[in-house]
């Protein structure tokens, strides 16, 4: 199932507000910068959003353009980088992660602020690791 960033935005974004949290406002097309600044009490997120592309080499691209951006917050003190993508990722990264153990705990060691999120458009829910 093809999943639009918009469509991934909209529903993480009903999702956090749900939750209590206040949410930057959208981005226009073409604009830089974080997607989404979500913030309740003492948490802030900087979250990156992609969707869910019907060509592999696609979401690829995707997914690691959004994992440089999420990182590049940290720059203006991000103490939470999260990258939200679809549900539709979740198979695809579990696997690796257990592949490429090495890796994960790499990642998890240099890059603390790192979350996952997977947003479920049908359940309208969001998954965090």
């Amino acid at each position: 199932m093809i999943v639009s960033n918009p469509k991934t935005e909209s529903v993480l974004r009903a999702i956090l507000i749900k939750e209590g949290y206040i949410l930057s406002e959208k981005l226009g097309n073409g604009k830089n910068g974080v997607d989404i600044v979500a913030q309740r009490k003492e948490a802030t997120h900087f979250i990156e959003l992609i969707g869910y592309s019907e060509h592999g080499s696609r979401r690829t691209i995707d997914f690691h353009s959004a994992f440089f951006q999420a990182l590049a917050r940290l720059e203006n003190g991000a103490k939470s980088c999260v990258m939200a993508m679809p549900i539709n990722f979740k198979h695809g990264i579990k696997q690796r992660y257990r592949r490429n153990k090495t890796m994960r705990d790499r990642s998890t060691i240099a890059f603390p602020e790192l979350q996952i999120w997977f947003v479920d458009p049908k359940k309208e829910t969001v998954e965090r690791y």
